[in-house]
């Protein structure tokens, strides 16, 4: 019974699909689909693992490896089967919270809006080897803010690290000079 339950699911699953969304989805889950085709040459892909790796597995020169920013084939795969029921599992959860089930919209709420998480910036700062270049650094971030290539927030934080790597500057020097200053206390008493 459980097994034509599952067939049930899937097949409704497959019918409230569109065509090409099935397609990424059961490739993704590994369950067939047409073959996927390579992007460079336009041949058809014969396996998916061990492609532009040497044979102690490593990547081969010139192949940075998986792109910044690309998701884990679970990930991609959970999101388009989501994707068109979002308004329904809200719903559905807010009913269930609604009934006393205050876990049932915690996690759904998770899983449609999660967290947002940190991303680059694209900014380029200035070389910094003095306590005089943040000061630069600190005035280009004002810039583009002002320009409106960095948000506040972002700012924010570019300034958070130029401090921190003024503090690890100024610890550095201290440490400097404190080493000359017991080294010439030594030689006086010596």
């Amino acid at each position: 019974a459980d097994n034509n339950c599952a067939a049930r699911k899937r097949r409704a699953f497959w019918d409230n699909c569109a065509s090409a969304k099935r397609c990424a989805v059961a490739r993704l889950l590994g369950l067939g689909g047409p073959p996927m085709t390579d992007r460079n040459s336009g041949q058809k892909s014969v396996s998916s693992h061990g492609g532009g790796r040497s044979p102690g597995g490593q990547f081969a020169k010139g192949n940075p490896g998986k792109p910044r920013g690309s998701r884990h084939k679970a990930t991609q795969a959970v999101q388009a089967m989501i994707e068109g029921e979002a308004e329904q599992l809200t719903r559905k959860a807010i009913d269930l919270a609604l009934a006393g089930d205050a876990t049932a919209l915690r996690l759904c709420i998770e899983r449609l809006a999660p967290a947002p998480k940190d991303a680059p910036v694209p900014f380029k700062a200035p070389q910094m080897k003095t306590a005089a270049d943040a000061a630069t650094a600190m005035a280009s971030i004002v810039a583009a803010v002002a320009a409106g290539d960095l948000t506040p927030s972002e700012a924010e934080r570019i300034a958070g690290l130029i401090d921190t790597w003024c503090k690890a500057l100024e610890t550095t020097e201290l440490a400097a000079r404190v080493a000359v200053l017991e080294a010439n206390v030594s030689m006086e008493k010596g």
